[in-house]
């Protein structure tokens, strides 16, 4: 870069290419690759970083990062850490860095184009990017949750009116079935339950629409069913194999198919059938919703994020502690979740558990 400026009667005057001589312009033999003009005189850090840009340095201008992935290499050997493997293609850089939630942070073992880090427990969001020096061009995000141990002090046991076989809300309180199929209302301040209706059939999964009308699914029946209290009207709008769990998300209705396949069958809310969601989460037996995720409760106590449209999952909380709460050993039953916060039962156990932990650092 050449700027070449003089002072003539008060006046500003530059060229570029030649220089003035009373009063021609002589021509200067050379070759002129990049321009910039300033109304301002630069700093010796800025005039630093455009020496780094031009002359004889090795610049390199065509940054790539592409096909950035990880896969989780060794995951729950203790809850709260996950080793994560991280692959990525990487171009024209002079370094190339990694990031978890915005700070960079190194590698215990190669680089970001094939390398290994391990993660805490939570949320993480990272990332890899190229640098020449000056440039930085970087991957999209990916999230990985890495499952967190539930500490005992976080569960509360609240008694009900028998075993609890499907648990939903109404956004105040909790609505749960049993196995002799009445429903109850547990009010989640007094604690106290009180008598809503009786289906006279176990309830495997449950979703409250309106103080009138529930979705429910039936194990002993394969079936599922729309209640109507004030028509006293219940009937059958769809047959699905053991459908262990029953979510309405969306305007369509996930049932469990098979609890041991790890697919969910969707339905629009007439009962006709969309389709299938497979989560690759074995034995599940229940499944709630924030605004963005379909939560789902496997039978050994796990917990996962799912993604409603992918079924990619995400396992967000992982102990024995969760399959041991309960008075039996028979695992899990259903999930709800409840101003963030989450609502299990258990086979044959007389209680709802709270697990007071708020899903928003999740989401």
């Amino acid at each position: 870069m050449v700027v070449i400026t003089s002072k003539q009667n008060g006046d500003n005057k530059f060229s570029i290419g030649g220089y003035e001589v009373n009063p021609e312009i002589e021509d200067i033999d050379i070759a002129i690759d990049e321009i910039r003009l300033y109304n301002r005189a630069l700093s010796e850090e800025e005039i630093a970083e455009l020496y780094k840009m031009g002359g004889d340095t090795d610049t390199k201008l065509d940054l790539k990062v592409s096909n950035f992935n990880y896969t989780v290499e060794k995951s729950d050997e203790k809850a709260g850490t996950a080793y994560i493997h991280i692959t990525s293609n990487i171009e024209n850089e002079d370094r190339s860095l990694f990031y978890d939630n915005g700070v960079e942070k190194e590698l215990e073992s190669g680089t970001p184009e094939n390398g290994y880090i391990t993660l805490i427990e939570g949320q993480h969001k990272i990332k890899v990017c190229a640098t020449d020096g000056v440039s930085e061009v970087c991957s999209d995000e990916k999230t990985i949750i890495v499952a967190k141990e539930i500490e005992e002090t976080k569960y509360s046991s609240i008694p009900i009116e028998g075993a609890s076989t499907g648990i939903t809300n109404d956004g105040k309180d909790i609505i749960y079935g049993t196995i002799s199929g009445k429903l109850y209302r547990l009010n989640i301040s007094t604690r106290e339950s009180s008598f809503i209706y009786d289906v006279d059939k176990k309830v495997s999964g449950l979703y409250y629409i309106n103080s009138n009308n529930y979705y429910y699914s039936s194990i002993r029946r394969s079936e599922i069913r729309k209640l109507n209290i004030s028509a006293n009207e219940d009937k059958k709008i769809a047959s699905v194999k053991f459908p262990d769990g029953l979510d309405v998300f969306n305007n369509k209705i996930y049932t469990v198919t098979e609890d041991r396949s790890g697919v969910l069958s969707i339905w629009n809310l007439d009962g006709s059938k969309i389709g299938t969601l497979n989560t690759s989460i074995s034995d599940i037996v229940g499944i709630s919703h924030t605004n963005k995720y379909l939560y789902i409760l496997s039978e050994d106590g796990e917990i996962y994020q799912t993604n409603p449209n992918t079924g990619s999952s995400q396992k967000v909380f992982n102990n024995d502690e969760l399959f041991s709460r309960g008075n039996t050993n028979n695992g899990l039953e259903a999930i709800t979740i409840l101003n963030n916060k989450i609502y299990v039962s258990y086979i044959d156990d007389e209680s709802i558990y709270l697990i007071d932990i708020d899903l928003n650092q999740y989401e």
